[in-house]
């Protein structure tokens, strides 16, 4: 079976097939001394392609995904004498506008274009607000996108606007716990107040997602900015490690997504 540079988890044939889909595009670049830009993104695909391209010792790439701190972004390879600008990604940002009143979905939003025929790829962020969303899209879906009229029942009208223009604002809830070490099973039992024997167990049966890839050692150690999803119980971000108590506890903050 063939294997890639920097890959230590395990990867599924989809996965084999993207990576394989990036080292292609790591050839075509040397070979025509061009950048070359995949689609869209989600953020395991990125840190597959990060540990593939580390792996290999090539050091001319970048993420971006229309606007700064994208979740969906596209991956830029591009030659050594030259660097990867923002406008030079083949993204657009359509920015959909409705009635303040009007309270349509992130996944009406994407039922809606995915009714288009346009694959999952060519779709970045979706990105709802009060009045109005902005959607990423890459350009040879920008006009589709740009013929909608309706989002469900919702009457819309669209323009494109500047990445300058978009902002994201992830909601968390904070939480602050003290732990006895930085253990996964630790951890995850102290942000879903399940109990120790139990998080252990999950975590053997159905593995935790650490940094976008399944993790089923209890004793795996995490570190402050690693990000976890625990099936029913949200993801989070282990987002400070602290002091200790006088007991030898470790104070940790937790963000969890709301």
């Amino acid at each position: 079976m063939r294997t890639f540079p920097g890959i230590r988890c395990e990867i599924d044939g989809d996965e084999r097939i993207f990576l394989a889909h990036v080292e292609d595009m790591i050839s075509m670049c040397e070979r025509d001394y061009s950048p070359k830009y995949s689609d869209f993104l989600d953020e395991r695909r990125a840190m597959l392609a990060r540990s593939l391209l580390e792996g290999r010792g090539y050091s001319g790439y970048r993420f971006f995904g229309g606007y700064e701190g994208a979740i969906r972004t596209q991956l830029c390879v591009y030659p050594e004498y030259c660097e990867s600008d923002d406008a030079d990604y083949p993204i657009r940002a359509v920015r959909f506008s409705y009635r303040s009143q009007d309270k349509p979905t992130h996944s009406q939003f994407l039922g809606t274009i995915m009714s288009l025929q346009i694959k999952r790829g060519l779709v970045g962020d979706i990105i709802v607000s009060e009045g109005s969303t902005d959607v990423l899209v890459c350009c040879e879906a920008a006009d589709d996108v740009m013929s909608l009229s309706k989002i469900g029942r919702v009457g819309v009208k669209t323009e494109i606007v500047s990445s300058e223009s978009i902002t994201r604002q992830d909601s968390f809830d904070e939480l602050t716990r003290s732990v006895s070490s930085l253990r996964l099973d630790c951890v995850v039992s102290a942000a879903t107040d399940l109990s120790r024997d139990k998080t252990s167990a999950l975590i053997r049966a159905e593995g935790i997602d650490v940094n976008y890839s399944a993790e089923f050692s209890p004793s795996h150690i995490l570190s402050e900015g690693d990000v976890f999803s625990v099936r029913g119980k949200g993801k989070f971000i282990l987002s400070e490690v602290g002091g200790r108590s006088r007991r030898d506890r470790i104070f940790i903050t937790l963000k969890k997504y709301r």
